[in-house]
C-alpha cells in the first residue's frame, strides 16, 4: 500500500512536472509570440526611422538648395535685367546723339548752301545796292527757310547791320552790333563772327524780338574775293530737336530722354529739349537741378 502510494505520488509528481513543463512550453509559446512581436514591430519601427531619417535629411538639404536656388536665380534675374536696362540706356543715348550730332551738320550744310547762293547774287559792277538786291530775292529766301524748316533768315552788313529779315520782327534794320540787341545771344554771335571771320552758334535763349521764346541762331560770313561782303544767318526752331528727344522708341511705357547744356561760367544747368510729357513746365531753358 505504502509502495503503490509512493508510487502514486511519484506518478502524480511526474505529472505535474509534465503538466508545469507544458504550461511553462505553452507560456514560452505565447509570451514569445508577444516579445517576437515587440521586436518585429520595434525592428520595424527602427528601419522605417533609418529610412525616413536620410529622406528627411534629404528633404531639408533639397529644400536648402532650392531656396539657395531660387536666391541666386533671382540675384542673377536682377542683375540681368539691370544690366540689360543699362544696356538699353546706354543704347539709346547713343542713338540720341548720333541724331543730334547729324542734325548739326545738316544745319551746317544748309548755312553754307546759303552763303554759296547769296555770295552767286553778288555783283559789285551792277550799281545796285545790296541791300535792293538781296530784297529782289525775297521769294527765294522766304522758300529756303520753308523748304528747310528755319524760323528766321537774316542777311548783315560787315558793320551788324541787319538789312533783311525774312519775318520782319523788331531785329530787322537794326545794328546787332551797337544796337538794342547786342547783348542777346544773336548779338553775341554776329559779333564773334565778325571776330574770327567764321561760321558761329548761338545756343538757346529767351529772345525778346521772338516774343522771349527760346531761340537758337547759326551764322556764317560770306566773302568775296577774301572781303567780309556780309553775313547771313539762320534762326534755328526747337521743333525738330523735341521731336528728335521725345521719341521713345525702346524707352518703355515711362521712359524719357531729354537734351540739357551745362553752361561752363556759372555750371548750372538746363534743358534742351521740352520735357512736356512730363511736366509741361518743363520746356527748353528751364533750370535743372542735378543734386
Amino acid at each position: 500500500m505504502f509502495l503503490h502510494t509512493g508510487r502514486w505520488k511519484a506518478f502524480n509528481a511526474i505529472r505535474f512536472c509534465r503538466i508545469a513543463a507544458q504550461n511553462a512550453q505553452m507560456d514560452f509559446i505565447q509570451n514569445g509570440d508577444a516579445c517576437i512581436m515587440k521586436i518585429r514591430t520595434k525592428l520595424l519601427l527602427t528601419f522605417i526611422g533609418c529610412g525616413l531619417c536620410p529622406i528627411a535629411i534629404v528633404s531639408c538639404m533639397s529644400y536648402s538648395f532650392a531656396v539657395q536656388g531660387m536666391s541666386d536665380i533671382e540675384e542673377t534675374a536682377t542683375g540681368g535685367f539691370k544690366s540689360a536696362a543699362e544696356s538699353q540706356l546706354v543704347a539709346v543715348r547713343d542713338m540720341k546723339k548720333s541724331q543730334i550730332e547729324t542734325y548739326w551738320r545738316d544745319r551746317k550744310k544748309d548755312i553754307d548752301s546759303l552763303a554759296s547762293s547769296v555770295a552767286s547774287m553778288i555783283d559789285p559792277g551792277s550799281g545796285t545796292s545790296l541791300k535792293r538786291r538781296m530784297e529782289s530775292q525775297d521769294d527765294w529766301f522766304t522758300q529756303f527757310r520753308d523748304i528747310y524748316g528755319y524760323y528766321d533768315l537774316f542777311l548783315l552788313s560787315p558793320d551788324g547791320h541787319c538789312f533783311y529779315s525774312v519775318c520782319r520782327e523788331a531785329d530787322y534794320d537794326t545794328n546787332l552790333i551797337t544796337g538794342v540787341y547786342q547783348d542777346s545771344n544773336f548779338g553775341s554771335m554776329i559779333q564773334k563772327i565778325v571776330k574770327t571771320g567764321s561760321f558761329q552758334f548761338a545756343d538757346f535763349a529767351p529772345y525778346a524780338p521772338s516774343n522771349n521764346d527760346q531761340a537758337a541762331f547759326i551764322g556764317t560770313p560770306v566773302r568775296i574775293d577774301g572781303e567780309l561782303k556780309l553775313i547771313v544767318a539762320l534762326q534755328m526752331p526747337h521743333e525738330d530737336i523735341n521731336s528728335m528727344m521725345t521719341a521713345r522708341a525702346g524707352m518703355g511705357e515711362t521712359g524719357h530722354t531729354f537734351l540739357v547744356a551745362v553752361d561752363e561760367a556759372t555750371g548750372k544747368t538746363s534743358l534742351r529739349s521740352d520735357m512736356s510729357s512730363v511736366n509741361p513746365l518743363f520746356k527748353i531753358g528751364s533750370p535743372i537741378t542735378t543734386s
